[in-house]
C-alpha cells in the first residue's frame, strides 16, 4: 500500500476542481466498479455481476481475438515506435484510417491524414475537443435521453454545462430529434442565462438506435450555423447499422457542409471493430486541430 492509500483525503486536500468533480456522482461509474470486482462467470463465479450499462460486442470478443492472432503472428516491432513520435498518431496509422474512413464513410472528398487526431478513445477526443472549443460554463446542446459517458467527457476536464434538449416518446416516431426542439431548448437556455457554444449529436443515436436521414443532419447543421454552434457528431456506431431499410449517413458525406470549419467528427474502434478493451478514437477536424494537436493529444 503506498503512502497515499493509507489516507481518506477531505476535501481540504484537494484542489477545487477535484473537489468538483468529486462532487458529480455518476451512477454508471459506480455500477461499473461492482461488475469489475466481481464479474460473473458460468462457471467459476455464476454469482457474480453482468453489467448491463455498457455497449460491448461481447459475442463477437473470441471471433476477433482470434482474427487478430493471425494478423499479428508475423508481426514485427520496429524500435522507432518506443520513442517519441508525433502525438496526433504516427503517419502510417493516420494515413491507413484517412482511407478506411473516406471508403466507408462515403467522403465527398478523401479525409487528410493531417486532419486527423489519434487519442486514447472516443471519450478521450471529445474531451480534447471540449478543452479547445468552450470555456467553462458555456452550453452544450446535447437530445436526450443520451450516451451516459457524454457527462464525463464534457462536464469533467472542459466543464462544459450539458443543456438537454428532452426527445418525448408521445410523437408519431418515439424520441424523434428535430430542429425545432433544438431551437426550443436553445432560447431556453439563453433565458436561463446559460452561454450556448455547441451541439453534440450522436449518429446512429446511443441509446436509442435512431440513424438521422441526410434531411435531419443538415438541417441540425444549419441550426448551429445560424447560432454560430460548433457541432461535435459521435459516429462510432457508423458499421453497426443493419437492415434493408436502413441506411446511415455520415457528416463527412454530405455536399457543401453549412460550416466546414465548425464541425467535427469522431469515432473510433470500440463499437464497430468490437474493441471497446483497446483505447483507439480519432477526430477530424480542420482549424481547430492544429490546437487539439499542439495543447491536448499529448495528454491522452
Amino acid at each position: 500500500m503506498s503512502r497515499l492509500e493509507k489516507y481518506d483525503y477531505g476535501e481540504d486536500w484537494l484542489s477545487d476542481r477535484a473537489v468538483r468533480y468529486r462532487k458529480r456522482f455518476n451512477v454508471k461509474s459506480t455500477g461499473d466498479s461492482k461488475c469489475t470486482k466481481n464479474p460473473y462467470h458460468p462457471d467459476t463465479n455464476p454469482n457474480g455481476y453482468i453489467n448491463l450499462g455498457i455497449s460491448g460486442n461481447t459475442l463477437s470478443s473470441k471471433i476477433v481475438a482470434e482474427k487478430m492472432e493471425q494478423i499479428t503472428k508475423n508481426m514485427t516491432i520496429s524500435p522507432e515506435l518506443l520513442h517519441y513520435h508525433d502525438f496526433r498518431g504516427t503517419a502510417e496509422l493516420r494515413t491507413e484510417v484517412a482511407k478506411f474512413l473516406t471508403k466507408h464513410t462515403h467522403a465527398v472528398s478523401p479525409v487528410n491524414a493531417d486532419n486527423l487526431m489519434v487519442l486514447n478513445g472516443c471519450s478521450a477526443a471529445t474531451a480534447a475537443l471540449g478543452m479547445v472549443l468552450f470555456d467553462p460554463g458555456d452550453g452544450v446542446i446535447v437530445p436526450s435521453p443520451l450516451y451516459n459517458g457524454m457527462n464525463e467527457s464534457m462536464c469533467r476536464m472542459p466543464e462544459v454545462q450539458i443543456i438537454y434538449a428532452d426527445l418525448d416518446d408521445k410523437s408519431e416516431i418515439p424520441f424523434q430529434l428535430t430542429v425545432e426542439k433544438l431551437e426550443s431548448r436553445f432560447k431556453e437556455a439563453e433565458k436561463e442565462g446559460v452561454k450556448i457554444r455547441g451541439l453534440f449529436l450522436i449518429n446512429p443515436h446511443n441509446p436509442t438506435g435512431d440513424i438521422y436521414p441526410e434531411s435531419v443532419l443538415r438541417q441540425c447543421l444549419e441550426f448551429a450555423k445560424r447560432h454560430s454552434l460548433h457541432v461535435i457528431v459521435d459516429e462510432i456506431y457508423m458499421l453497426s447499422v443493419f437492415g434493408e431499410d436502413a441506411k446511415f449517413t455520415s457528416v463527412l458525406s454530405l455536399e457543401g457542409l453549412p460550416d466546414p470549419q465548425r464541425t467535427h467528427m469522431v469515432w473510433g474502434f470500440s463499437k464497430d471493430f468490437c474493441m471497446c478493451g483497446l483505447r483507439c478514437g480519432r477526430s477530424e477536424e480542420r482549424r481547430v486541430g492544429k490546437e487539439c494537436r499542439s495543447r491536448w493529444s499529448p495528454y491522452h
